[in-house]
Formats: structure tokens, sequence, C-alpha cells
């Protein structure tokens, strides 16, 4: 083993132990009370209590990591996956792909279970505003969370230990962030997952990832607004849509 090589082991093991330290804190920030109360007070603004996880997984998953990755790993950034790579050339993969998620998230936001955990802002009456900060929020989130997954953990895993070993330690991460979400979406973020993962290696970029993981996140919010009967919609701040 060369030292070139031990260094992306060292980098490899220390991402490893980061990503599972902040999501660990980040689960006891935003899950847990009373430590859900640093973020915001019960009596607050339910869209800013929204916003401020977003902003908070953003910081731990996306800012934090990159911060420290572009300080010590000696690389440009242009030599890493965390630029636009050859996203360019396969622009029909990410085009196809988006149909096929708004068509899957439209039909799956009708199920019942579906629309009890979703949207994540919880009111009744949906605003412009409101729709927004939903779009924003996550978008900002995901940003992040691409970022650590199909960024650096994939950029420093794949130089460590090669191809198959990366994309299993990315999926077994990637699940287990999923847990707390149920089993079902725990089993769909294994091809769901694999798929990031070989667009990442396919483009050379995480851009596609946060692409297609941000619509996915945020069509299945607007979809569950819109086919909740017990929610509204409107762009006034009184009105109704139905």
């Amino acid at each position: 083993m060369t030292a070139y090589q031990e260094n992306w082991h060292g980098y490899a093991v220390i991402t490893i132990i980061y990503v599972v330290v902040a999501f660990a804190l980040y689960y006891v920030i935003t899950k847990l009370s009373p430590a859900r109360r640093i973020l915001a007070g019960p009596e607050r603004e339910p869209g800013l209590l929204f916003f401020a996880e977003k902003i908070t997984g953003f910081l731990l998953f996306g800012a934090i990591p990159f911060i420290l990755f572009a300080t010590t790993s000696g690389l440009h950034l242009s030599e890493t996956v965390m630029t636009a790579g050859k996203s360019g050339q396969y622009w029909y993969v990410l085009l196809g792909t988006l149909i096929i998620i708004t068509l899957l998230t439209f039909n799956g936001s009708k199920k019942k279970a579906i629309q009890e955990k979703s949207p994540r802002i919880r009111i009744k009456k949906w605003t412009f505003k409101y729709l927004i900060i939903s779009i924003t929020g996550w978008l900002i989130y995901i940003l992040g969370y691409e970022l650590l997954f199909r960024g650096i953990l994939w950029l420093v895993c794949y130089m460590a230990f090669g191809f198959l070993a990366a994309l299993l330690i990315n999926i077994v991460l990637y699940v287990a962030v999923h847990l707390d979400q149920g089993l079902e979406m725990s089993l769909g973020a294994i091809p769901f997952g694999i798929l990031l993962c070989l667009i990442t290696l396919l483009t050379g970029s995480f851009l596609f990832a946060f692409l297609i993981h941000g619509w996915l996140a945020v069509s299945a919010e607007i979809f569950s607004v819109y086919n909740n009967p017990d929610l509204s919609f409107s762009f006034t701040k009184h009105s109704k849509n139905r």
C-alpha cells in the first residue's frame, strides 16, 4: 500500500465516522425533546421550525464536512466529484429519471400512509409562503445531504477501497440513516442509493444526485399537499382552493 492510498484510507475512515456522528446529532436535535427546543419552541411558527431543521442538516451534512475536506485533502475542487463533471453529456439520463420520479411521487402521494407522513410542515391550510419555505428548505437540505453522501463519502471511499466497497459503504450508511423512517423507506433507499451512486460514477459529479434527490423530496411534498383531502392550498392567505 502506497502512502497515497494510506491517506485515502484515513480520509475514508474519518468520513464514515463523521457521517454516523452527524446523523446521530441531527436526530437528537430534530427528533428528541427537549433537545428539539434548540431549534424552536412549541409555540413557534411551523414553517420556521421546518426551515431551521433543514438549515441544521445543511450545516452538519454539507457546510462543515465540505470545509474540512477542502482544507485537508490537498485536492483542488476541480479534481473531485464536487463539480459539474461530465453532467452535460448525460442530460437525457437526468431528464428521464426526473420524469419517472414525477410519476412515482404523484401516484405514491395518493396513498394514505404517505399522506400521514407528509408534508413535513404540519399545517392544514397551505399558502404560497409555505410552499416556498418547503421547496427552499428541502433543496438546501438535500444539497448538503448529497454533498456528503455522493460527494465526499463516495469520493474518499472510492479512492481508498475501489468501486464495490465504496458502493457497499455508501448504501449501508444511506439505509442506516433512514431506519427511523420505517422499513419501507429503508428498503427503498437501497435501489435509490445505488442509482445515485452509479449516476455519480457516470458523470463524475454529485450534481445529478442532488437534482434527482431534490426533485424527489420537493415533488413528494407538493403532491402530498395536492392529493391530501384534509389539506387546502391557496395563493392568498385566507382563501381556500377546495
